[in-house]
């Protein structure tokens, strides 16, 4: 009797971050379960196996991705600052978005920088 192991990749997400982004650690993150995009806060922090960043462009829930089909799919989750595919935003802001698969490739954008207004004295 004979036994093979066999040891299935699961698909992945890589985050890198580009010339414009926050800066962070490149992560690759499996995408077994319902993966959550979102800001650090008290009770969620940044890790290397999960999409949680220190950034403040990002809501605690940002985005969602998730492998259905054979694809990996986003869905904003009614993010202030948005979520973008190729320079193209999913949704108005704090509007839930509609499903979109990611194409190997593809530039995904969580946010965009916000100017923070200072009192005058």
């Amino acid at each position: 009797w004979y036994q093979r192991r066999v040891r299935v990749q699961m698909p992945k997400v890589i985050f890198i971050p580009c010339a414009r982004s926050h800066r962070f650690e490149r992560r690759e993150i499996e995408v077994f379960e319902e993966v959550k995009v979102g800001r650090s806060v008290a009770r969620c922090k940044t890790s290397p196996d999960n999409a949680i960043f220190d950034c403040k462009v990002l809501s605690r829930s940002h985005a969602v991705l998730w492998y259905q089909d054979g694809s990996i799919w986003i869905k904003d989750t009614a993010s202030s600052n948005g979520t973008f595919i190729n320079n193209t935003r999913l949704s108005r802001g704090g509007e839930e978005s509609e499903p979109f698969r990611i194409n190997s490739g593809d530039e995904i954008q969580f946010g965009v920088d916000v100017m923070e207004a200072k009192k005058k004295d």
